[in-house]
């Protein structure tokens, strides 16, 4: 037999296309579909890549142009052009890990994160990428990850590993403000208390699933 719809060859009798489901009798209902596992379809980005690509381009040209005719003593020339760039890498990254809402977030994160420093470097170093958005950061995704978990089934928790990961990062800003790298404790106190709490919750009303997650994801 084959399919008429998606060309695949069955062998056997069967009622419907184990494949894309699709009946070969109209009063018989699929009840074979979804006996083979869904296979991922792996998508290329290169029209978002080309899109991104272009729009970098696009924005430099025009700071460029700016810089040599209308705005010739503009000082921070190359913080627009830095700024350019780091919306390019920020918007790329989001696009490559739209599929996965949580490791996404993780990745924006990190990325706004180490994008901060380097902007506080370049401009000076005040401080404020580790007394304020390090710990804001923190705190955001422990509240984002503890709501994933609670509002997903109980049965397919799968972002407690996030969770983690998210209270890891509180109290690497607990180890930086202890050793005076970060100055101002308020941010650091709130990230740190909010990671507690939430845990504790957590731990409360889902402690089976996510120390069960926990433990088949560092192979305990």
């Amino acid at each position: 037999m084959k399919c008429k719809i998606c060309g695949a060859e069955l062998i056997g009798e069967r009622r419907c296309c184990p494949l894309c489901g699709t009946g070969f009798d109209s009063s018989l209902k699929q009840e074979d579909y979804g006996c083979y596992p869904v296979v991922p379809v792996h998508l290329t980005y290169r029209v978002l890549d080309w899109i991104i690509g272009l729009w970098g381009v696009v924005a430099l040209a025009v700071l460029l142009v700016l810089r040599f005719t209308v705005l010739k003593r503009m000082s921070y020339f190359w913080l627009l052009c830095l700024g350019v760039a780091c919306l390019h890498v920020t918007l790329l990254v989001g696009i490559r890990k739209w599929r996965n809402l949580p490791k996404s977030v993780m990745y924006e994160a990190l990325l706004g994160a180490g994008l901060s420093i380097l902007w506080d470097i370049g401009t000076g170093w005040h401080g404020w990428s580790l007394n304020f958005v390090l710990p804001i950061l923190g705190g955001v995704l422990e509240i984002f990850y503890f709501a994933l978990i609670l509002s997903g089934s109980r049965k397919r928790n799968a972002y407690g590993i996030y969770f983690v990961t998210s209270s890891i990062w509180a109290g690497v800003v607990l180890l930086l403000a202890i050793t005076g790298v970060i100055t101002l404790w308020l941010p650091t106190a709130a990230a740190v208390a909010t990671a507690v709490v939430l845990m504790v919750v957590l731990l409360l009303l889902r402690g089976r699933d996510f120390l069960s997650e926990v433990h088949r994801r560092f192979h305990l």
